[in-house]
């Protein structure tokens, strides 16, 4: 999975189709335009408990068991979490993890 997930996050990036980092997060809750939420293993949980009230049950929030470096080498920018802004990225990452 690490792979795979990993590789769709930066792609996704590249495509104008992620936002990385707590506030663009955020701000792509906000706006209706996140479909799926992640965040590294070693968020804090006080972000954690923020980015999964934000998303109130509507949007999935998922933990990765990667660390944010991870994340944050696939996406090419410094961030602990990503939210995917297109419907066919959120489907794809959220069958890699549901397969893992």
């Amino acid at each position: 999975m690490k792979g795979e997930l990993l590789s769709l996050l930066g792609l996704a990036r590249r495509a104008g189709r992620l936002a990385a980092g707590f506030e663009a997060v955020k701000s792509g809750i906000k706006s209706g335009r996140a479909k799926a939420v992640f965040f590294a293993m070693d968020l804090s949980p006080g972000t954690v408990s923020r980015l999964t009230g934000f998303c109130a049950g509507n949007i999935p929030a998922v933990s990765l068991p990667e660390s944010a470096m991870d994340i944050s080498k696939a996406v090419g920018t410094k961030c602990g979490c990503a939210a995917v802004l297109d419907d066919g990225f959120a489907k794809k990452a959220l069958e890699i993890i549901h397969t893992e």
